[in-house]
């Protein structure tokens, strides 16, 4: 099976600098509240790599909770412009995870996979009850 996501990750923010290159502020794995349940939001940076130009790509992104139930999910659908002067070529997916509820302390898992190619990828990121910074 051909690779396709090559990386996740959560941030407390995305933009571009003057230069165009992609700036990640604050990679988050751990996010501390004030008190739960709560709601939060942040940013989510997928990089997918190996992609074709005639094959459109669907990338599904599911969030769970440390009990395993989805609380959040989200699909998207590419195909690599014709501009693309390589036949095989990547792209990154900013996207921003709006008011997600978050329950109780512990590990939520982010699930992103790709079809046609059925590659998948997980990341983590922990909650805990404290002095409410991220």
């Amino acid at each position: 099976m051909i690779q396709n996501i090559s990386y996740i990750i959560i941030s407390d923010g995305i933009y571009k600098d003057d230069e165009d290159n992609l700036i990640i502020h604050k990679p988050l794995n751990h996010i501390e509240v004030n008190e739960l349940p709560t709601r939060t939001s942040f940013e989510l940076t997928i990089g997918l790599i190996n992609l074709r130009r005639e094959i459109v790509y669907d990338i599904d992104v599911t969030i769970f909770e440390p009990g395993g139930h989805r609380i959040a999910s989200e699909g998207y659908s590419i195909q690599m412009s014709d501009k693309t002067k390589t036949d095989i070529s990547y792209v990154t997916i900013n996207t921003r995870i709006h008011d997600i509820s978050l329950s109780s302390d512990g590990t939520y898992n982010i699930f992103v996979s790709i079809s046609p190619t059925g590659d998948e990828k997980q990341i983590c990121f922990t909650v805990c009850q404290g002095s409410g910074t991220k």
